[in-house]
């Protein structure tokens, strides 16, 4: 199996991150003293990335014709 990862963050992304974080913590309503926490582990659990594992596929054999075989 073959992972893949895309490890880098644009600019844009890391922004999106931080008001999709901020949007949580707020709408989610966390007390004042367990905001900076909540919102450091909403930035990780959003920005972090998924992996993929591939497993390659076998390929068909083609069908075979019995009749064009000589013995």
């Amino acid at each position: 199996m073959r992972r893949t990862e895309e490890p880098h963050n644009t600019l844009e992304q890391v922004e999106g991150y931080v008001r999709d974080a901020l949007a949580l913590v707020e709408r989610l309503e966390v007390p004042e003293d367990l905001r900076e926490v909540a919102f450091g582990k909403c930035c990780d659990l959003i920005a972090s990335k998924q992996l993929f594992y591939e497993q390659p596929q076998a390929m068909p054999l083609p069908p075979l014709d019995l009749s064009k075989i000589r013995h």
